[in-house]
């Protein structure tokens, strides 16, 4: 939770991996543990033209204290 700590609060999968040292399935895994509880979101990010979207992770408005 402290990687959520930044300037704009929200983080794609690459940047989590980068802040936390942790292999990327291991950070998948936390994730998708942590919006079952209700504790992050997942929001679309808009991309620009053709491609997979992406995804940034933020801290759901009432957890941002943690």
């Amino acid at each position: 939770m402290d990687a959520f700590r930044v300037k704009d609060r929200s983080m794609t999968l690459a940047k989590l991996v980068d802040a936390t040292g942790f292999a990327r399935s291991t950070v998948i895994i936390h994730l998708e543990r942590l919006m079952s509880e209700g504790l992050i979101l997942r929001e679309k990010k808009p991309v620009g033209g053709r491609g997979r979207p992406k995804f940034v992770y933020r801290l759901m408005e009432k957890n941002t204290r943690i």
